[in-house]
């Protein structure tokens, strides 16, 4: 049964950002595309593994002037803020319903992403939609759990427009590479978290999505996800989890 969530988007009309653009990762440019995002996202690119600086063991990546914590409080939903990582401006989404743990998120310009726990499984009005995406039944973004107890690889489907009412399907297998600890800051608020690297192939594609999950739950609050081979990757932070309540 889908159960309606109190959105209050004028408590945020200063603060949201632009609309998510519509235009998609061009093929060509998708690895400068994600270099360049990683670089925001991981400082030093995501994939090292040297040392951090002071620096960044202090903030990996602070929130940009506009929205407060005080905003995201008084708002009284879940809240994520996103953007393509063809982009430089970040969209602020609030929770409008929810449907047997998937939750959807909306702007106020008609943008959605759904999500179930952090991992985007649907999208509309970005571009090029992601009918719809599978977990796997032990998905650690799904269901949190410390990074040392993820499985060793997870199964996922995502679902494109295509011919027929189904569309077309693509499924990949997915690994997980722990890296360094590391400390990110959303809007006022740090948290300390493992950077995973999560390697993806099948269906004649590859790619990586990189997550921060949280040092002692899992919980992802920051990651960079795959949308499809037309839209390329979201660089998506979780500002209020959806609860339940």
């Amino acid at each position: 049964m889908e159960r309606v969530l109190a959105v209050r988007p004028m408590l945020l009309a200063a603060a949201l950002a632009a609309a998510l653009s519509g235009c998609g990762s061009q093929q060509a440019e998708s690895g400068r595309i994600v270099k360049q995002a990683l670089a925001g996202f991981f400082p030093g690119g995501g994939g090292a593994e040297t040392a951090p600086s002071p620096a960044q063991q202090a903030t990996v990546a602070a929130a940009p002037a506009g929205l407060t914590r005080a905003q995201v409080d008084a708002s009284g939903v879940a809240m994520i803020r996103a953007r393509l990582a063809s982009e430089t401006a970040r969209s602020v989404l609030t929770g409008a319903s929810e449907n047997d743990g998937y939750v959807s998120y909306v702007s106020r310009f008609g943008q959605m992403l759904t999500l179930r726990g952090s991992l985007v499984t649907a999208s509309r009005g970005l571009g090029y939609d992601l009918l719809s995406l599978s977990p796997g039944a032990d998905d650690p973004l799904v269901r949190p759990r410390p990074v040392g107890a993820w499985p060793a690889r997870v199964t996922r489907t995502y679902r494109f427009p295509g011919r027929g009412p189904g569309g077309r399907a693509l499924s990949v297998q997915c690994t997980y590479v722990p890296g360094q600890t590391r400390r990110i800051e959303i809007v006022e608020v740090v948290h300390t978290g493992i950077q995973v690297e999560e390697r993806c192939a099948g269906g004649g594609v590859a790619f990586s999505n990189y997550h921060l999950a949280d040092a002692r739950s899992g919980f992802v609050w920051r990651s960079l996800q795959w949308l499809g081979p037309e839209q390329g990757f979201i660089d998506l932070e979780v500002l209020e989890p959806f609860t339940g309540d």
